[in-house]
């Protein structure tokens, strides 16, 4: 889902603008327990079943957003434990970057076929026929797949004249290039830390909103409001990164997206300035996020 805006986009720049928020207001940072009623107003959910686990799951990415870890489920916590602790300008931070909301993944089922009403109950029937395990059967005239014998090979699906039977897989492990999302005793989502490289692709791509990282924006924001030199310097470095980055990527425009993720420190960073309407918009970007990405020739200079 990367480049399209959905309520995922929505919900996860309304959480990192009342945190900006919260940490430039100087005060008592528990008001972080209100945050979760500003982002989801009103008594009706608009995403999930109960308006209060949206309620509950925005809390969890409120407290990943400052730095803190996810809450125990079955433990009672407030959403502002630990985050007086977390208001200083050095960093803040503690493994894993990536983390699952384990009660608000949907337990996805994992890679499976299934046979869709396109099935015309053919008398070929090759489905069964290319099946090496005979998962394959025929069921009042049309098949069935025995999931308990099916070995997801995938032939029944490729030699399907109708493309009756489709491919379903849970779409951060499908996006995981390591192979780290893993399954708990619920079925939900888990994460092996010993294979994950924070690359980020399980969170972009899970559609539930269950996978978020931590940020250091609430850190790095009391850096920049003590004045301190460390961060001036932080700053610095990352302009000079952005403009490499523009160069690098054959930017048209002076605005971009720079995301840094590291081992210690992930933020956000959006960078904007006037600029002059491109020779030509037709071209789509080759960047997710820019409509406006033009070939070299049509860039002398940069």
């Amino acid at each position: 889902m990367r480049g399209i805006t959905t309520p995922v986009t929505k919900i996860r720049r309304q959480v990192f603008t009342e945190i900006a928020r919260l940490a430039y207001e100087d005060g008592d940072y528990s008001r972080i327990e209100e945050l979760p009623y500003t982002i989801i107003p009103g008594e009706k959910a608009n995403y999930r079943d109960s308006v209060f686990k949206e309620r509950a799951i925005v809390g969890e990415r409120l407290r990943l957003a400052v730095g803190l870890p996810l809450r125990p489920v079955d433990q009672h916590a407030p959403v502002s434990q630990g985050i007086n602790d977390s208001a200083i300008a050095d960093m803040f931070y503690e493994p894993p970057l990536i983390n699952v909301i384990s009660f608000a993944c949907n337990a996805c089922e994992e890679t499976s076929y299934t046979v869709t009403d396109l099935c015309r109950s053919c008398i070929a029937h090759p489905c069964t026929a290319v099946c090496p395990v005979k998962a394959v059967s025929i069921v009042n005239g049309r098949s069935y797949i025995d999931k308990s014998k099916c070995v997801k090979c995938g032939r029944c699906a490729q030699a399907c004249p109708y493309s009756a039977i489709v491919k379903s897989e849970r779409p951060c492990a499908a996006a995981c290039g390591v192979d780290a999302i893993e399954s708990d005793e619920y079925g939900r989502a888990k994460i092996n830390y010993d294979k994950c490289v924070s690359c980020g692709q399980c969170l972009v791509s899970c559609p539930f909103s269950a996978i978020a990282d931590k940020s250091q924006i609430f850190q790095l924001i009391q850096a920049i409001k003590r004045g301190d030199q460390s961060s001036q310097r932080w700053l610095l470095r990352l302009s000079v990164s952005l403009v490499r980055w523009r160069r690098r990527k054959r930017c048209a425009l002076p605005c971009a997206k720079l995301v840094l993720t590291t081992s210690m420190r992930s933020l956000a960073v959006r960078t904007s300035a006037r600029w002059r309407k491109p020779r030509n918009t037709s071209r789509m970007c080759r960047l997710a996020s820019c409509r406006f990405w033009q070939p070299p020739a049509a860039r002398p200079g940069l």
